[in-house]
């Protein structure tokens, strides 16, 4: 049933194929993945994993606000 598989707005999105388990991120998540060094910000693409990106929040997340902003590279008060 290709209603099923539909998406974007009612448009089918075809067969998934080997590139089906690929996430491309954007914006806010690119954005933490170059606060926590997984890319830079320098880059237009990367590679990771949800394994570490699941990691480097497990990190973040056992520091102080304070540290967190002295740790990460771009992080303000704001944002931590």
């Amino acid at each position: 049933d290709r209603e099923g598989e539909c998406s974007f707005n009612g448009a089918w999105g075809g067969e998934p194929g080997p590139g089906s388990k690929r996430v491309y991120l954007s914006s806010y998540l690119w954005d933490r993945a170059v606060n926590v060094g997984i890319v830079t910000d320098q880059e237009i693409d990367g590679r990771s994993t949800v394994r570490e990106l699941g990691g480097k929040a497990k990190d973040a997340c056992a520091l102080s606000l304070t540290k967190v902003t002295s740790t990460y590279h771009g992080v303000d008060d704001a944002d931590a």
